[in-house]
């Protein structure tokens, strides 16, 4: 049974969701004070968070920031208002997974839990693997990076332990990328491949934002990119071969 973790301080809207969700057979806690989020799941780890922008103690926007701060990569769906746009992208800025604006339709909501738990905890390896081949040692280089197919870890080649934190998305548009090299994407190819067909996202914006977030932690030059490319008019393509040096390979 998954544990989704409920931040929202409006009790209607809380009571709603826990209710319904529990019916869906989840395991639902909640907090209704941002302040108090890190210290309640620190050594208790939800599956997935609900996490409300607009909250007393501290904003949603900097309790996602303290948490992935703290390496908590659980997905993080949060809710906003309609009219605060600018909250959304800044969300997604601090680390957030998803965003679903009020009002939203409940089954909306459970489709894109439901989405974002099996590509959480159930759907990473084996894509990966089938593409690559199934030894338990295989893993993907691409300039001074490894990325670890089983452990889905990425580190510095020349030190291991040196391992760069991705979100639950930022693994899944690099897995998607590694599988994809060479190839012109569109956003809505990449939101089918990292998001799934089934989960809608109003703006594809949200795609730009989680690019920029992965450039800044595997390029060199985040504005000047070698791996992530900008293909204008169409979308994204991931360089195998960079001008300077390094390949995608087997090893």
């Amino acid at each position: 049974m998954a544990t989704i973790y409920i931040v929202e301080d409006d009790s209607d809207i809380r009571k709603g969701l826990i209710q319904g969700l529990e019916q869906e057979g989840f395991e639902v806690r909640w907090n209704d004070n941002g302040a108090k989020v890190f210290n309640d799941i620190r050594d208790n780890q939800p599956d997935l968070m609900i996490l409300d922008i607009r909250l007393p103690g501290l904003d949603g926007l900097s309790v996602c920031r303290q948490l992935r701060g703290h390496s908590m990569v659980f997905p993080i769906l949060m809710l906003t208002a309609r009219d605060e746009e600018i909250d959304r992208i800044t969300g997604l800025e601090t680390g957030a997974d998803d965003y679903l604006v009020k009002p939203f339709s409940f089954r909306e909501l459970v489709s894109r839990i439901r989405a974002h738990l099996r590509r959480a905890y159930g759907e990473y390896r084996n894509p990966i693997q089938e593409s690559v081949g199934s030894a338990t040692d295989q893993s993907l280089t691409f300039g001074d990076f490894t990325f670890d197919l089983l452990s889905l870890r990425l580190y510095k080649n020349e030190d291991p332990s040196q391992e760069i934190f991705l979100t639950p998305v930022e693994v899944r548009a690099l897995s998607y990328f590694l599988r994809n090299a060479d190839i012109s994407l569109t956003r809505q190819q990449i939101i089918d491949g990292v998001w799934g067909p089934t989960v809608y996202l109003e703006d594809e914006r949200t795609v730009d934002v989680h690019i920029r977030h992965l450039r800044e932690k595997i390029e060199t030059d985040p504005a000047q990119p070698e791996f992530l490319i900008t293909v204008r008019g169409h979308g994204y393509r991931f360089d195998q071969y960079p001008p300077r040096a390094g390949s995608i390979k087997k090893s």
